[in-house]
């Protein structure tokens, strides 16, 4: 978890005997007196099958990048305080 004055997020990381090893973190900064969102991810096949369907993997998790992305920008413009 990352709670900071002008930082605030959190990073999760796979289990040791997940099929993939990596970590996505969510992080919103106040840079400048504006926001900014940033999503990290990092991956790399666990077991050699999981290398097999790496394009797939990739394109999986651009989707879901994508959708969270789609998310916050679809919430940060109604203005609402609650998610």
């Amino acid at each position: 978890m990352v709670d900071e004055p002008t930082r605030f997020g959190f990073v999760y990381a796979t289990l040791p005997d997940h099929p993939e090893q990596g970590y996505e973190s969510f992080i919103v900064s106040n840079v400048d007196g504006k926001t900014v969102f940033e999503i990290d991810a990092v991956s790399r096949p666990g077991i050699p099958l999981v290398r097999l369907g790496a394009p797939v993997t990739r394109l999986l998790q651009r989707r879901a990048s994508d959708a969270y992305l789609a998310a916050l920008q679809a919430w940060v413009s109604t203005g609402d305080e609650d998610p």
